[in-house]
């Protein structure tokens, strides 16, 4: 009883603890405290780095930033009849291996929710579909 409730008071005081370690933009503070919420459903949050945390939310926001600029072909071709891959496309690409090494970082991967869906009988969301798809579900 009394070790549960002193797990719990520390949990608590993390949860209120975690602040990101420089000072973030609206949509970036909004991504950081999803992935707080995420990490905390998943009890990861007593593992979770504060500094990771505020910078997966950077990338997250600049991942987004980056597939807004993502424009009709990717793939230009010059006058020489060369092709490159579009430079945007490189940023988009570059970023999204910044989220993806943060959230594994995190222990937000696809391994870690199969572990959790299996753990849980009812149906759960998927933190890492929520991160991604944030513009969807507001």
């Amino acid at each position: 009883g009394h070790e549960i409730a002193t797990k719990s008071a520390l949990f608590i005081q993390k949860l209120k603890l975690m602040k990101p370690y420089k000072k973030l933009n609206i949509q970036e503070q909004r991504y950081f405290d999803r992935l707080v919420k995420d990490l905390e459903y998943c009890g990861l949050l007593n593992e979770a780095d504060s500094v990771i945390v505020t910078r997966c939310a950077r990338s997250i926001q600049l991942l987004e930033e980056a597939d807004a600029e993502l424009k009709g072909n990717q793939i230009q071709t010059y006058p020489n009849g060369s092709r490159q891959v579009s430079p945007e496309l490189t940023v988009y690409k570059t970023h999204l291996a910044h989220v993806e090494g943060f959230l594994k970082q995190l222990g937000l991967t696809p391994a870690v929710r199969d572990k959790m869906r299996n753990e849980q009988s009812e149906e759960v969301s998927d933190p890492f579909d929520i991160i991604m798809n944030h513009s969807h579900t507001g």
